[in-house]
């Protein structure tokens, strides 16, 4: 998508919106299949048009594709890195590293708090870049996906849950926690917990990592304002 970034969009929130949503599923898809993609930016995101439907998105470039237990090297493209991978300290990487690497495409997409002239950055830098982004009236509400700390940050699974209502979930929804218990949680992750739990056919055998669904926008209804004001949701069992 980074052709449509330099194109312009004709109705760049809705789009951004529908971005959203599709890469969300996506990401849970990976995650509740024990995948990190690790490189999630703009051209790594293909784009079709539907007539009288709209944007279609899809995750690509699986190169540096990684299963949860042996992604721990420091690789990607340095603006979108998350903070634990930007450390390289060699330690295990989770699926939340894609969520702030969505977050930053999101900005950049936008032109969120200028983010295309920043793209040469060190690392304080980058932190700063996506702090200053979440900071803005219009991404404040995506600021969960840009938390430091991971065990604060948002998974793709809990920002569907926030709103979409849940809609194209992958992982099972008794298992997506409230948002607000991030804010106090100084426990570990339970990383296999979860992932176990999404039981789709694929084995650590596995050669290829899967493909993300293509999802169609015709079903897909959008948040009305880009600042993404909470949805209704579905009680979750923690």
């Amino acid at each position: 998508m980074s052709s449509l970034i330099v194109q312009g969009m004709s109705e760049p929130s809705e789009t951004a919106k529908v971005l959203l949503h599709q890469m969300l599923k996506a990401l849970d898809y990976l995650a509740c299949n024990r995948y990190i993609h690790r490189d999630v930016k703009p051209a790594n995101i293909l784009y079709t048009i539907i007539p009288g439907e709209g944007y279609v998105f899809q995750l690509a470039d699986f190169g540096v594709c990684n299963f949860i237990d042996g992604a721990t090297t420091c690789v990607g493209t340095r603006i979108f890195m998350a903070p634990e991978v930007l450390q390289n300290k060699l330690t295990q990487q989770t699926p939340k590293v894609d969520v702030w690497s969505l977050f930053v495409t999101l900005a950049v997409a936008l032109d969120v708090a200028g983010y295309r002239r920043k793209m040469d950055l060190t690392y304080q830098e980058c932190i700063d870049a996506a702090a200053e982004a979440a900071a803005t009236p219009h991404f404040v509400d995506l600021k969960d996906m840009a938390a430091i700390e991971v065990q604060q940050r948002a998974s793709a699974a809990q920002m569907l849950v926030k709103f979409y209502n849940g809609q194209g979930l992958t992982t099972p929804i008794s298992l997506v926690l409230e948002l607000s218990t991030l804010k106090s949680s100084t426990e570990p992750m339970n990383i296999n917990a979860t992932a176990s739990a999404c039981t789709t056919g694929f084995t650590p055998s596995d050669v290829n990592p899967p493909h993300p669904p293509i999802v169609s926008m015709a079903r897909e209804q959008p948040m009305r304002n880009f600042s993404l004001s909470k949805a209704p949701v579905r009680r979750r069992r923690h």
